[in-house]
C-alpha cells in the first residue's frame, strides 16, 4: 500500500513538461522538482516546449541513468542533459544522451553524481518544437564506501565509537556483542552529525565486537542503509 501511495506521488510530481535548453533561464524557470528516491524510476512522455527545466534533488552520492527516445517527422538530434546550474549552461553539463527517433531506438547514458541539486534539460538540436519526448531516469545510491569507526573504552563498562559521516546521513545503526557470541544488540542513533557516541552497561574486562552503518531517510519516509563496517574489537575497562 505504501508503495502505491509513493507511486501516486511520483505520478503527480511527474505531471510536467520536459525541459528545454536555454542560456536565458534562471533558477525560477524550472517547471517542477522531485527528490530522487533510491532505485525508483521516473518516466513519462511529454511534448517538447521551451523554456522549462526539471529540478532533481539527489539526497546521496550515486549513479544516475537516463534513457529515452523521441517521435518526430524531422531528422534531428535531441539530447537530454544533466546540468549543475539552473540556467543549464553548456559548460555545466555533466553528460548528455543523444536520442534516436522511434521506440525501438532507445538510447541510454549514466554518470556518477554527488549528493546535491541538478537540472535535467532537453535540447532540441535541429528538430522542430513539435516532437514528443519519452524518458526514463533513476539514481542508484552508492553505499559501497562503508564507515571506518574508531573504538575506545574511556570508562568502566563503556565503549566510545566515532566515525566520519561522509555523505548526507540521517542516522546510524550500531550493533555489538561479546566477542564470540551469536546474538547482537543493536542501537539506532538518529543524528545528522558526525558519529560520536558512548554505549554503557557493558561487562568490564570483556572484549566486544562492534559494527556500524549509516542510513538515509528520503522525503517519502523510505530508509536506505550502507553496508556494515568491518567488525572491530574493543576491550572494556
Amino acid at each position: 500500500m505504501k508503495a502505491l501511495k509513493n507511486l501516486a506521488k511520483l505520478v503527480f510530481a511527474l505531471a510536467i513538461v520536459i525541459t528545454a535548453f536555454t542560456v536565458q533561464a534562471n533558477a525560477a524557470d524550472y517547471t517542477d522538482e522531485v527528490v530522487i528516491m533510491n532505485g525508483h524510476k521516473y518516466e513519462g512522455t511529454r511534448p517538447y516546449k521551451q523554456p522549462s527545466i526539471y529540478k532533481l534533488v539527489v539526497p546521496s552520492r550515486g549513479t544516475i541513468t537516463v534513457s529515452g527516445y523521441y517521435t518526430s517527422k524531422d531528422n534531428g538530434w535531441p539530447t537530454i542533459g544533466i546540468y549543475t546550474t539552473a540556467n543549464c549552461d553548456y559548460n555545466s553539463r555533466l553528460f548528455g544522451v543523444g536520442l534516436e527517433a522511434g521506440e525501438t531506438q532507445v538510447e541510454s547514458n549514466s554518470a556518477s553524481l554527488d549528493a546535491g541539486t541538478y537540472y535535467l534539460s532537453c535540447y532540441d538540436g535541429s528538430v522542430s518544437n513539435s516532437f514528443s519526448f519519452s524518458y526514463v531516469f533513476w539514481v542508484d545510491y552508492d553505499f559501497d564506501t562503508t564507515l571506518e569507526p574508531k573504538l575506545t573504552s574511556p570508562k568502566a563498562g563503556q565503549f566510545k565509537i566515532t566515525a566520519t559521516k561522509g555523505d548526507k546521513v540521517s542516522g546510524y545503526e550500531i550493533r555489538y556483542k561479546v566477542k564470540g557470541a551469536k546474538k547482537w544488540t543493536t542501537e539506532t542513533l538518529a543524528t545528522k552529525k558526525t558519529l560520536n557516541h558512548v554505549i554503557s552497561g557493558l561487562t568490564s574486562g570483556k572484549k566486544y565486537t562492534v559494527q556500524v552503518r549509516k542510513y538515509v531517510t528520503d522525503t517519502y519516509g523510505d530508509t536506505y542503509f550502507s553496508n556494515w563496517s568491518a567488525a572491530k574489537n574493543v576491550k572494556i575497562k
